[in-house]
């Protein structure tokens, strides 16, 4: 009887540290998206090291940040409790382009339309999960 009890804690613990194991601090679950910067009347490249930003239209407050490559291709972050996870939470939101400072290693900024720069203006939405890369196109009027 003994050993059968032994062996009933013995199980007990290890599901419980793996339960517990499991359980971690890993943050927030989120979905990985990218994307492309489409820049009508522009170069794309001129958008280079400028930001997308979306915050969730359900609470504004969460919101996930992608710097714009080269090739105008990026990669959504969420920022939480003093961490960059990778990718957003799930739901739908408006998105915007935030223009660096030009002490930001930006020369300086790209002729975009300012209705981009603000989510209620901007037009541009992000479903997350998205299904394939999302396409932001912006242009220059």
């Amino acid at each position: 009887m003994t050993i059968q009890r032994n062996l009933r804690t013995l199980a007990a613990a290890v599901l419980t540290t793996i339960a517990a194991a499991g359980c971690g601090n890993s943050g927030p679950k989120t979905h990985a998206v990218t994307g492309q910067v489409v820049y009508t009347g522009g170069d794309v490249a001129q958008l280079a090291g400028h930001n997308v930003e979306v915050a969730l239209s359900s609470d504004p407050n969460v919101r996930a940040y992608g710097v714009i490559e080269p090739n105008g291709r990026f990669k959504l972050q969420t920022y939480e409790n003093g961490k960059i996870i990778r990718g957003a939470k799930e739901g739908a939101y408006d998105a915007r382009v935030v223009i660096a400072d030009e002490g930001d290693g930006q020369s300086k900024k790209p002729k975009l339309a300012v209705r981009y720069l603000k989510f209620n203006t901007s037009g541009l939405k992000v479903n997350v999960p998205a299904t394939d890369d999302v396409q932001l196109t912006v242009a220059t009027k």
